[in-house]
């Protein structure tokens, strides 16, 4: 709602405060850079992973998926800025205003640089989405995050483009200070991440005392706190990082013990570079950084019969929430855990113990090359209650998530009903 009201006051700004001498499709041009510009500053705030910036967005996941859109449209509003802006300036500029003569060529450059950089990052975070191009193009996370580390100077060079060269800005004093301050937001946002990232700002040091291989692609480690600890909520996630506090790539995986112990257990598949070279060389006594908690999943919100459903490595959340639940107050929960084989249903005795605990849980374990795919048909034969009467959570890989939610909401279910857990953050 926050970025929206300061989309609304620019909008404003820029029609209250126009100056004369403007055409209007020229005058609509400019301000449409200028949105970019707002649109691109809040996603290098978003990007910070404030708690309290989280906390509205109701979890780090849901935030990261705005993060994406309003980025994407950021970069979408150059369009229409290149092809109603041109001509030179047939106003005079405010003696008032702090902006000297224009320098057309260097700021020109600075938004050729801008648009291209930006537009390839855009293009890194949603061509791999496409089936076609992720068979061709390769972008492990490691290399994605490393770009996006680039961002926050291509909006530099946008904000610094505007103050050259935008003729509109010169023409006011106020509006050329708004466009500083919307500038210099975003631009402080993303300096002081990249500072805290090298600083170990909010992180809390661990050390890894045990790093186990459960099987062939997953390693379940154990990080002991070397002074103070992490609190989490059960099913929450917190950036790691191995191999000490400037380690330049944290990432997310979800703590998948309950709250209130000394130590925490990340269960971590080996998905692409970083994760396989974690499963391969990661051993006892490693240092480790711990950035967190974050996210809103939470089975708290549901109601007294809910239905969990995880894929894969998708369970961890659930692990955390099962340990954490108290036998007296537990709802009616049905948990399904989809595998492809035997050998990666991780966690089924400690999932076993957890229902002995605690009557209200049951656990059904289905593997696909035993049992078939799972689906929403054999999850409403199975569960005794009406779909329409349970609140449903899920994790696992995006497509099983987004078929199981197309599924449910053909069987009446609302989707106030359904949570889910964003699996990527690009």
């Amino acid at each position: 709602m926050s970025f929206w009201l300061v989309v609304v006051a620019v909008v404003a700004g820029w029609y209250l405060l126009r100056p004369t001498g403007f055409g209007s499709g020229q005058y609509l041009g400019e301000v449409a850079g200028v949105l970019a510009v707002t649109f691109l500053s809040a996603s290098l705030v978003l990007a910070m992973r404030l708690a309290v910036v989280e906390r509205a967005f109701d979890g780090l996941d849901r935030m990261y998926v705005w993060h994406r859109w309003i980025a994407t449209s950021g970069v979408l509003l150059f369009v229409p800025h290149i092809l109603l802006v041109g001509g030179r300036d047939s106003a005079t500029p405010d003696p008032t205003s702090p902006a000297s003569a224009p320098r057309y060529g260097i700021g020109n450059n600075l938004g050729i640089i801008s648009i291209i950089g930006l537009g390839v990052l855009v293009a890194a975070a949603f061509l791999p989405r496409i089936p076609v191009v992720r068979r061709i193009v390769r972008l492990g996370y490691e290399k994605w995050l490393g770009s996006h580390r680039f961002a926050g100077l291509f909006v530099a060079a946008a904000v610094a483009h505007g103050l050259l060269v935008d003729p509109v800005i010169r023409a006011s004093a106020a509006l050329w200070w708004i466009y500083l301050a919307i500038g210099a937001v975003g631009i402080g946002a993303f300096v002081a991440r990249q500072v805290g990232d090298l600083r170990g700002w909010g992180r809390a040091d661990y050390v890894v005392a045990e790093a186990e291989r459960l099987n062939s692609t997953t390693l379940e480690v154990r990080l002991r706190p070397v002074r103070r600890h992490i609190d989490f909520v059960a099913g929450q996630f917190v950036y790691a990082s191995f191999g000490g506090p400037a380690y330049w790539q944290p990432h997310p995986f979800t703590v998948s013990n309950a709250p209130g112990e000394s130590e925490l257990r990340l269960s971590i598949k080996a998905t692409g570079d970083y994760t396989a070279g974690l499963y391969e060389h990661l051993r006892r006594g490693a240092g480790a950084t711990v950035e967190g908690p974050y996210g809103g999943f939470d089975q708290r919100i549901g109601g007294p019969r809910q239905v969990w459903i995880a894929g894969g490595i998708g369970i961890t959340p659930f692990l955390s929430w099962a340990n954490a639940l108290d036998p007296e107050t537990a709802p009616q929960v049905e948990l399904f855990y989809a595998v492809a084989d035997t050998d990666h249903a991780l966690y089924v005795d400690e999932l076993t113990d957890a229902v002995h605990r605690v009557p209200s849980l049951r656990l059904h374990v289905s593997v696909d090359d035993r049992d078939g795919f799972l689906s929403i048909e054999r999850i409403a034969r199975t569960t005794p209650h009406d779909l329409q009467e349970c609140m449903f959570f899920m994790c696992g890989p995006g497509g099983m998530i987004r078929a199981f939610d197309r599924d449910l909401r053909e069987r009446g279910v609302a989707a106030s009903q359904i949570h889910y857990e964003e699996f990527s953050f690009r």
